[in-house]
C-alpha cells in the first residue's frame, strides 16, 4: 500500500493476462459507492452494465463511475423479463438506455449485457437486435451468484476455482427484479477477488483488452456474429 492508500501490485505487468469484472443493475445509491471505493483503492478498472432508468435518476453516479476510467455498457432501460419480448419493445429498451447514458457521460456505449441471460428462450432474436443497433453482446464465464445472497456459494464461485486470461465475472451492484436486494457480500468479497486474481499471475482489465486476450489465448471466449459467447467444450 503507498502512502495514498491505494494498493499496489507492483509484481503484475501490463503485459499479465488480464479478465474482467463486470457489474450489472446499477447504479444503486448505496452500493455503487462503496464498490467504487474499492475499486480505487486497489487501482482496478471494472465495466458496469447499467439500467437505463437507474442511470437516469442517478445521473452524479453514472458520471463518476465514468470518471473513475470505468467501462459503461447497457443493460436494457427497464430490465425487463426478455423472454416475454417482442422485438420491437426490446429495441425500444435498449435505445433508450442508449440515450440516457449517452446524454449522462457524452460516450456512446458499445457493449450489451442481456438481462435474464440464462432463462431467455429468444435469445437469439434479443441478439439480433443490439447487433443491428451497433452493439457487442457479452455474457460471462465467472458469476458471483451474487442475487441468491448466499456468502459461502459466492466465495466458492469466485475463489474457489481456476482463473484464466479471458475470463469475464459477473457481479451486481444493484438489484433489478433479483431474489436479493442486498449488496453488502459483493462488496466485502472484492478485495479477496481482486487479490486472487492477482495471486495467479492475472491482472484486472477492460472487456476490449480481456476479451481480445481471451481470444487470442484460445481461452473462454469467441466471437461469434457479433456476439461474444463462452466457447463450448
Amino acid at each position: 500500500m503507498n502512502k495514498s492508500g491505494l494498493v499496489v501490485q507492483e509484481s503484475i505487468s501490463p503485459a499479465a493476462g488480464c479478465v474482467a469484472l463486470t457489474f450489472d443493475d446499477g447504479p444503486h445509491p448505496e452500493y455503487t459507492p462503496r464498490l467504487l471505493d474499492v475499486l480505487a483503492r486497489y487501482e482496478v478498472r471494472a465495466s458496469f452494465f447499467l439500467v437505463g432508468r437507474r442511470a437516469a435518476r442517478y445521473s452524479a453516479l453514472v458520471r463518476r463511475i465514468a470518471q473513475q476510467g470505468h467501462e459503461i455498457g447497457n443493460h436494457t432501460y427497464s430490465h425487463p423479463v426478455s423472454p416475454i419480448l417482442n422485438y420491437r419493445a426490446m429495441r425500444g429498451e435498449v435505445a433508450d438506455a442508449h440515450k440516457a447514458i449517452a446524454d449522462i457521460t457524452g460516450t456512446e456505449p458499445r457493449y450489451f449485457r442481456p438481462t435474464w441471460a440464462l432463462w431467455d428462450w429468444f435469445h437469439a432474436a434479443m441478439e439480433r437486435s443490439v447487433r443491428e443497433l451497433g452493439y457487442i453482446s457479452v455474457r460471462w464465464s465467472k458469476s458471483s451468484y451474487d442475487w441468491m445472497g448466499v456468502p459461502f456459494l459466492m466465495r466458492r464461485s469466485l475463489l474457489g476455482g481456476e482463473v484464466s486470461p479471458g475470463d469475464i465475472f459477473l457481479l451486481h451492484d444493484g438489484a433489478e427484479k433479483s431474489l436479493w436486494g442486498k449488496r453488502d457480500s459483493t462488496i466485502s468479497i472484492l478485495p479477496a477477488l481482486v487479490r486472487s486474481i492477482r495471486a495467479c499471475g492475472l491482472r484486472v482489465g477492460l472487456l476490449e483488452e480481456t476479451m481480445s486476450r481471451g481470444e487470442n489465448r484460445g481461452q473462454n471466449f469467441q466471437k461469434k456474429e457479433g456476439v461474444w459467447e463462452k466457447k463450448r467444450p
